[in-house]
């Protein structure tokens, strides 16, 4: 039985891909897994006019800005940090309306 390739990318820093006894790729699997055709910018909050001056910027440069969104959490950190926030401050509630789907 084959490990899932999520298993083999927690556990290899390098990898070599064979197809059709050819060896396709080859090297460090942080590496490999970069997308070569798109940049990642994180900030923190960006007002809407620094949203603006953001994607000037692009279309100067010629880029295409793809996304800018906040980024999200997942449930196994989400949760703990609530019930630590729930401890340190009692009574305390944090309601997020969300955007209806369409």
């Amino acid at each position: 039985m084959q490990p899932p390739v999520a298993d083999v990318q927690d556990v290899c820093d390098r990898i070599a891909i064979l197809y059709g006894g050819e060896l396709k790729v080859m090297g460090r699997v942080d590496e490999l897994l970069k997308a070569q055709d798109e940049t990642q910018i994180r900030s923190s909050k960006l007002s809407e006019a620094a949203v603006k001056d953001i994607e000037e910027v692009s279309k100067k440069h010629g880029a295409n800005l793809l996304n800018i969104d906040q980024p999200t959490a997942n449930l196994g950190r989400f949760v703990p940090k609530t019930v630590q926030e729930s401890r340190e401050r009692p009574g305390h509630r944090n309601v997020i309306e969300g955007k209806s789907a369409t």
